[in-house]
């Protein structure tokens, strides 16, 4: 029972790899054909090479959240080119700003905030992508309670891709090693996301466990 119930998972885990392998072909091609597009990740490699890098981590996860959310294939693209694209308004924002080891002034903060904002513009000013690509730049800092930004907005006035991306976004930021933030990967590092008093999620970790997925925490609390 235990070996069938393995090898149904490895398969499970096969048909999941091999959607995502041709979301992940699909937007590259994209890419590929959009020299506008490709130009602002150059840019943003040239920049700085950890966004470039964090950029398609989050990609990576946030497809892997959308294919376990059963989302039809050309929203995969769009929500695909807006995790890879989420990030590039950072390259408005001071490199010693991005870079700075220890804690942020208010007025840093500010500039950092304003990333959201800028990748918005840069995104849109490319008309031949769709503007749900550049509302996930600007949602991705968002939360249900209102607490996020650049507008504070909250609860179903936040559109689910740049909800999804938000928690692909929150995972690799938590996990990787950048500056002052400390590689957490065990599910206990995790519990501070949690919702506290029983509260749901819009987005659940579901199915997203250990073998499917690096555990995704709940970070969008609904009331």
């Amino acid at each position: 029972m235990k070996n069938k119930m393995n090898l149904d998972g490895s398969f499970t885990i096969e048909q999941a790899n091999v959607k995502l392998t041709q979301i992940v072909r699909n937007i590259m091609g994209e890419l590929k054909r959009n020299k506008e597009l490709m130009n602002l990740l150059a840019d943003v490699y040239t920049y700085d090479d950890y966004i470039f890098t964090h950029s398609f981590n989050v990609t990576l996860y946030t497809l892997a959240i959308g294919v376990e959310l059963n989302i039809n294939d050309k929203d995969l693209e769009i929500l695909g080119l807006g995790a890879i694209l989420h990030d590039v308004g950072k390259m408005l924002v001071p490199l010693e700003v991005l870079r700075k080891p220890g804690k942020l002034t208010d007025k840093e903060f500010e500039q950092i905030q304003k990333h959201a904002d800028y990748g918005f513009h840069l995104i849109k000013n490319v008309h031949t992508v769709s503007l749900l690509v550049a509302n996930c730049a600007y949602q991705h800092h968002e939360r249900l309670d209102g607490s996020g930004y650049p507008r504070g907005i909250k609860g179903d006035e936040i559109h689910y891709f740049g909800k999804i991306i938000a928690v692909a976004d929150v995972f690799d930021a938590v996990t990787s090693n950048r500056f002052t933030v400390r590689p957490c990967c065990r599910i206990k590092d995790w519990k501070s996301f949690m919702p506290k008093s029983g509260k749901s999620s819009t987005i659940r970790s579901s199915r997203l466990s250990a073998g499917r997925l690096p555990f995704i925490p709940m970070v969008y609390p609904s009331n």
